[in-house]
């Protein structure tokens, strides 16, 4: 895994969690991401906890014993140091931010400042820094827009 790589999760027991599915019509109803520091690998989410950065085995294990299910897929991009960077940096950014989601957010049709954001769903927080790497055209995505489906 490499940072960037994107973590899919299946809540099973949860109702909020299985409306949701049912609503976007998708085996998912969470998202993390796969961040690299060093030989360390980290899962960071946006939850009720806010943003927060776990280390990815203990945090799989902790998901696994809930019941969840996971699915990881690779981010298939050029990983430059300048991209690791940028990823790093959106992450030290968001890290210890409010988990939120708005129904308004996410009918904006204006991307949001990654400075003046003070809260994060967990789809918003990858879409923002694959945004912020590039990966998405500026001024024709919102991030708010994307869902873990």
């Amino acid at each position: 895994r490499a940072s960037g790589d994107i973590v899919f999760i299946f809540i099973r027991k949860v109702f909020t969690q299985a409306a949701f599915r049912t609503a976007t019509s998708s085996p998912f109803d969470h998202v993390g991401m796969v961040q690299r520091l060093g030989t360390a690998l980290y899962l960071v989410e946006a939850t009720g906890d806010g943003v927060q950065r776990y280390a990815l085995l203990a945090r799989a294990k902790l998901w696994h014993k809930s019941g969840a299910r996971m699915v990881a897929r690779r981010l298939y991009t050029t990983r430059t140091p300048r991209n690791m960077v940028k990823v790093d940096t959106y992450v030290d950014n968001a890290l210890g931010k409010k988990y939120g989601i708005s129904p308004m957010n996410m009918l904006r049709r204006k991307s949001q400042e990654e400075d003046t954001r003070t809260k994060y769903f967990c789809s918003v927080l990858l879409a923002g820094c694959y945004k912020a790497n590039g990966l998405f055209y500026l001024g024709c995505t919102f991030e708010s827009n994307y869902l873990p489906v």
